[in-house]
């Protein structure tokens, strides 16, 4: 059975992200997976509600 996730990450130093993606490629191929959309959103429309 194959399912998406669709994350949303607030990225705050993209060379380390860019490293995390790299070194996650094997390991998701290993299991038939990887990064289905590349995303870069300049402008947040409506923030996540703080909950508490």
């Amino acid at each position: 059975m194959s399912y998406e996730l669709l994350v949303g990450l607030h990225v705050t130093n993209a060379q380390q992200y860019q490293q995390y993606r790299q070194a996650m490629q094997p390991l998701l191929k290993q299991y038939s997976g990887g990064f289905s959309y590349d995303l870069l959103i300049e402008e947040t429309l409506k923030p996540a509600s703080k909950r508490g």
